[in-house]
């Protein structure tokens, strides 16, 4: 069962992979010429993207509408970046409710950010512009130290997947003879599996 779930997944990710080269040019192909089942996989992804937009941020979700006419390419960027963080968040509420929490936190305080950043743009009061930098730099803060503690949480689980690769590794040193001999034996067809590799 999880074989075919890893095939699936890989042939899930060389397929958004491919179309995110077609997409920016890499791989330029006339926009009708996707596979059919590359395609409907990305009409998913953005309508699941878009809904969500427009579920969590009307007002993301009404500049969206005009981009995806005004500017195409910008629209595509968004949508693959926004269903990436999608996946990234189904991914971590399921295996990581502490990392899916921090993420959902880093989300709000970038789109605050993004939103302060227009008001800058647009302000035409002194006074204001200042208090909008003031609440910037906080957010900028914050999100930092969040970042920083979703690194620090993925450098422990790296480390936690190095000590076991570690200790297995050892493991097989120390059973170098039974681990050769096993295998001998499967190849001459007189053995069972006891773990190659």
């Amino acid at each position: 069962m999880r074989k075919k779930s890893l095939i699936v997944t890989a042939v899930l990710i060389f397929t958004l992979s491919f179309i995110s080269l077609v997409k920016t040019g890499v791989m330029a192909k006339p926009r009708g010429d996707h596979h059919p089942v590359a395609k409907a996989i990305l009409e998913e992804g953005e309508r699941q993207f878009i809904e969500y937009l427009k579920e969590n941020n009307p007002e993301k979700f009404e500049e969206m509408k005009d981009l995806k006419t005004e500017r195409p390419d910008l629209y595509s960027k968004i949508v693959r970046n926004g269903i990436r963080e999608m996946r990234i968040l189904r991914r971590l509420k399921k295996n990581d409710p502490a990392g899916y929490e921090t993420r959902k936190k880093m989300l709000r305080l970038k789109d605050k950010n993004w939103r302060l950043g227009k008001e800058y743009r647009e302000c035409k009061s002194a006074g204001r512009k200042e208090e909008i930098k003031k609440e910037i730099r906080e957010c900028l803060d914050k999100l930092f130290d969040l970042k920083q503690e979703e690194n620090e949480s993925k450098i422990a689980d790296v480390e936690k997947k190095l000590k076991k690769l570690r200790k297995r590794g050892e493991t097989r040193k120390r059973n170098k003879k039974k681990i050769i001999n096993q295998r001998f034996n499967q190849m001459v067809g007189d053995a069972e599996d006891l773990g190659w590799d």
